[in-house]
């Protein structure tokens, strides 16, 4: 589980780097969605080109995965910055 904390985190590092958290490119819902899914998509794609996945075969599954992958995060981006103005005596402590 540690390896796998460590792994997410190096991943992450250079999104971070480069976009601030609660700036406009990192938490306006569609910039914000669209910003982190092609950090994520681009080496993906790239990967599986690599790999040789003929992407013609499967455009349809392409299509609604990339729609329903738009919604999703685009939902949790908005309940993420809807928590960011919660007041904060209505936020779950972290402490434990």
């Amino acid at each position: 589980m540690r390896l796998l904390r460590k792994l997410r985190a190096i991943f992450w590092l250079p999104y971070g780097l480069c976009f601030r958290h609660r700036t406009m490119l990192s938490h306006f819902p569609v910039i914000g969605t669209m910003t982190r899914l092609l950090y994520i998509g681009t080496p993906a794609l790239l990967v599986a080109w690599r790999l040789g996945v003929d992407f013609s075969k499967i455009p349809h599954l392409v299509e609604r995965g990339a729609l329903a992958a738009v919604i999703g995060v685009t939902i949790a981006e908005i309940a993420h910055a809807l928590a960011d103005c919660w007041p904060p005596r209505l936020r779950r402590s972290r402490r434990r």
